[in-house]
């Protein structure tokens, strides 16, 4: 019996497993909600699983973090007591995302405010979640005319990924820049009372929907999604009653340009985004485990073994997004180009009619110059002519 290698192999066997149960419990993916104002103060297990189509039903666990849902300032304040707390709470270690609906989604902003405080602060002992542990995704946030003061709080220039969802039309998130367009704004209304809550569950993996994508200076990706809207909401009602489809269709395309012209919205690319990655996950890393090995006096020392994790499907998310950059990269080259060949184009059109009058010119005054001798030789002959009379 070779007594060396057998504890070498039940080493190796141990350390394995202590290994694969550390990195199971470290690499448990949990979802920190906030709820909104009133009876949506609380989140139900089933209503967490259900958002965005079940964005968050692939978590090891959703918690509903504490929010009172009542007064905006106070809820706000305390929702962010509540959630600060829980990222640095070592229950929910490992990766992460908070979140909030609504009324709890500012919360969410003022924790990411405190969180960069405490790294820009090297001496409160406070190590904020690396971005690789920690992500972003809020619903519904308030249109900054219904924030108050909140409005005037600074965006967050933060390293983690955010996800912001809002539906269009709906007049609690998706306001009319334009207040006195009273057409948008009576349609805003009609989208707060049958959207907000509605499109909260709609699945934004597997539909399309309108988006930009923006990475600010500290290297933090945000995600903006707008949920669009099929049918006005305005014209809701006319469909509940069952209008001619046609007839709404019509309506709608005549309406729609004049809402639209009440909104300043940023250009947006239509599909579903390539960064809705769900859990963060930490970069590729290889965990060595360095055993010695108790070997037979004469025997050959046993080898080193290694144990390698690694994200695979966070590589796979990787490579797509750098190859749709590469795309983009491309149509934004040839676009370049061709806009660079249609100005030199125009610039040597005058240039070619320049010359050719310049050509033609010549050629006349040429013509002239031959024209010239004969016409006198002409003259000269006329004379004689004249003479000899």
């Amino acid at each position: 019996m070779n007594t060396g290698w057998d504890m070498y192999r039940l080493v190796i066997l141990l350390g394995a497993l202590i290994v694969a149960l550390s990195s199971g419990v470290a690499n448990a993916s949990t979802a920190l909600l906030l709820g909104g104002k009133g009876v949506y103060a609380t989140l139900t297990e089933q209503q967490m699983a259900e958002a965005f189509g079940g964005y968050f039903a692939t978590y090891d666990r959703r918690v509903n973090v504490p929010f009172p849902g009542k007064e905006l300032y106070s809820s706000v304040a305390k929702g962010a007591d509540n959630l600060y707390a829980a990222v640095y709470d070592p229950a929910y270690a490992g990766p992460k995302t908070i979140g909030g609906v609504s009324e709890g989604a500012p919360s969410v902003m003022e924790v990411l405010r405190r969180l960069e405080a405490d790294r820009a602060n090297t001496t409160d002992g406070k190590e904020p979640p690396p971005p690789s542990e920690l992500n972003v995704a809020i619903y519904g946030s308030p249109s900054k005319r219904f924030l108050g003061k909140l409005a005037e709080l600074p965006t967050p220039v933060t390293p983690y990924d955010i996800l912001i969802v809002r539906a269009e039309y709906d007049g609690l998130s998706d306001f009319p820049d334009n207040g006195w367009n009273m057409l948008a704004v009576t349609n805003a209304v009609m989208g707060a009372m049958t959207l907000h809550v509605k499109n909260s569950n709609f699945d934004i993996r597997n539909n399309p929907t309108e988006y930009t994508i923006d990475v600010n200076e500290a290297g933090g990706t945000t995600t903006t999604i707008l949920i669009p809207a099929d049918v006005l909401p305005i014209l809701a009602p006319m469909v509940a009653f069952h209008f001619d489809p046609k007839f709404v269709a019509a309506l709608d395309s005549k309406l729609r340009p004049i809402i639209d012209s009440a909104y300043n919205r940023p250009p947006m690319e239509t599909g579903i985004p390539p960064t809705l990655t769900g859990p963060p996950a930490p970069k590729p890393t290889t965990a060595t485990l360095a055993v010695e090995s108790a070997t037979e006096p004469d025997s050959a020392p046993a080898p080193t073994r290694s144990l390698k994790r690694a994200t695979s499907w966070k590589d796979a998310i990787d490579r797509r997004q750098e190859r749709i950059q590469r795309l983009r990269d491309d149509i934004d080259a040839k676009k370049t180009a061709h806009k660079d060949d249609s100005d030199a184009e125009e610039t040597a059109k005058p240039t070619r009619k320049s010359e050719e009058k310049d050509s033609s010119d010549t050629e006349t005054k040429a013509e002239a110059t031959k024209a010239a001798p004969a016409k006198a030789d002409k003259a000269a002959a006329s004379s004689g002519g004249d003479d000899s009379e």
